[in-house]
């Protein structure tokens, strides 16, 4: 199991934690627009570097995906990660089977796209600092974690103010829609729901 972090718009953590989950590879992208996304990972199955970034594109990913083709990539994070910028996070979504936690951030759209799969097989807890969130796949006790629900995909964008001016829109699984809009109204002032497929 890999451990995942993001710092988005915020002073980012140091999670002694996470090293545990991942001791084979440690590594980290800052965006220029204050994201930081960083990575712990165990090899359990291929030998892939996190974070994968490209055109201004970057995915954390933790988990297994049962439904990409084996002999077209060498992992399970270089697939999700060509499916995420080929043909969108929903439709990546939809298509993928396996239990999993994923962080995507687009500099150019300023989204940061989370998510668990429909069973939540992979933890991804959530937190405020400053004037942002930190995402993460195992937390501290110095804040207020809150458990990311299996209950959809969530978009993430704006920003300041301690969260108030952020908004979130959940892509609501099929029979989750209440799951999101609980989550998402006790973080965000700003939210939006919708359905995946």
């Amino acid at each position: 199991m890999c451990g995942i972090l993001c710092c988005y718009k915020c002073q980012c953590i140091d999670n002694k934690r996470l090293l545990n989950r991942g001791p084979d590879h440690q590594s980290s992208f800052t965006t220029s627009s204050n994201v930081k996304l960083a990575a712990y990972i165990l090899h359990v199955q291929g030998h892939s570097k996190q974070p994968v970034a490209r055109e201004k594109k970057i995915m954390l990913f933790n988990g297994q995906i049962f439904t990409f083709d084996k002999e077209l990539y060498s992992s399970d994070t270089e697939g999700l990660f060509n499916s995420l910028v080929n043909f969108g996070v929903l439709k990546s979504v939809e298509e993928t089977q396996g239990p999993n936690a994923v962080i995507f951030y687009d500099e150019h759209t300023d989204e940061l796209w989370f998510w668990r799969d429909y069973f939540g097989r992979r933890s991804l807890l959530i937190a405020h600092e400053g004037d942002g969130f930190i995402l993460c796949s195992v937390g501290d006790s110095e804040r207020q974690w809150h458990e990311v629900p299996a209950g959809g995909v969530f978009c993430l964008k704006g920003g300041g103010n301690n969260g108030k001016s952020y908004h979130v829109t959940c892509h609501a699984y099929q029979g989750r829609r209440d799951t999101c809009a609980d989550f998402a109204s006790q973080l965000f002032k700003s939210v939006s729901i919708a359905q995946v497929g």
